[in-house]
């Protein structure tokens, strides 16, 4: 398979598993204050437009996000070291989304309903997966590339 290519595929099957994660499960609850007390839950989509509010809130998870979607362009722009270090920083700071677990949120804007947050869904780790995918092809890419380039370095230095 050419480079080009490669890095096409790659890039489908990484924006597959993000946006596959918005129709999964991203945090299990249970009502707390005004609520009937039933376990339920928050998918990935409203976890999306959520997490934009929940940066008030002092979490910062969603910042993955644009860190990801520029990673994305840099590994498209063949910059693959560039792309791995801003995937690594987005699989990081997704990673603070576990600081929520325990606590309890809104479930509204007036903060009357409450819900006591149990556990991240497969949604959550699938939004994960899609950082560390890509900050691993980014890693292949990028490890291919200078072999690639010290043997035509090597070529050259044979021809002469």
């Amino acid at each position: 398979m050419n480079s080009r290519l490669s890095r096409i595929v790659s890039c489908v099957v990484v924006v597959g598993c993000y946006l596959a994660s918005f129709f999964l499960t991203t945090l299990n609850l249970v009502g707390k204050a005004n609520t009937s007390g039933q376990p339920t839950s928050i998918g990935g989509l409203g976890a999306f437009f959520d997490g934009i509010f929940a940066m008030f809130d002092r979490q910062f998870a969603w910042m993955a996000n644009p860190l990801a979607g520029l990673a994305l362009l840099f590994f498209l722009a063949r910059l693959y070291s560039v792309s791995l270090v801003v995937s690594l920083a987005a699989l990081l700071i997704a990673q603070q989304t576990w600081r929520v677990v325990g606590t309890t949120i809104s479930g509204d804007e007036g903060g009357v309903t409450q819900y006591l947050v149990t556990g991240l869904g497969p949604g959550f780790y699938l939004w994960s997966l899609s950082f560390l995918l890509l900050a691993a092809l980014s890693l292949w890419h990028w490890l291919g590339s200078r072999h690639s380039e010290s043997s035509k370095i090597t070529e050259l230095v044979e021809q002469t």
